[in-house]
């Protein structure tokens, strides 16, 4: 498995399952909502498909607007997304984007 998501933020009103597959999945955050999930195995990718968010990854700190990206190879560390506004973003393993790690803006 490349990714465990932390099953608390997955039972929201927003309806959010967990990904049945390791291919990459969207979530909609709404605005000030967070969703934390740990790195597994080949890494993981975050890109930030509408909205702003703010990631923050065990002492970095990003903030992503629309077409931006952020990966992380840091297996084991926890990763936390907030939403400054209605965002939505794709999560998925790093390998899915062909293992090119993308910057977010710091």
């Amino acid at each position: 498995m490349l990714m465990a998501i932390d099953e608390r933020h997955l039972d929201s009103p927003h309806g959010r399952r967990r990904p049945s597959t390791l291919s990459p999945f969207r979530i909609d955050l709404e605005e000030e909502e967070a969703f934390s999930l740990k790195v597994h195995g080949e890494g993981l990718k975050v890109e930030c498909l509408s909205g702003m968010v703010w990631i923050t990854a065990e002492g970095e700190d990003h903030v992503l607007g629309k077409g931006e990206t952020f990966s992380t190879m840091r297996r084991g560390s926890l990763l936390a997304i907030v939403a400054f506004r209605r965002s939505e973003v794709r999560i998925g393993p790093v390998a899915a984007s062909g293992g090119k790690l993308a910057e977010g803006r710091a």
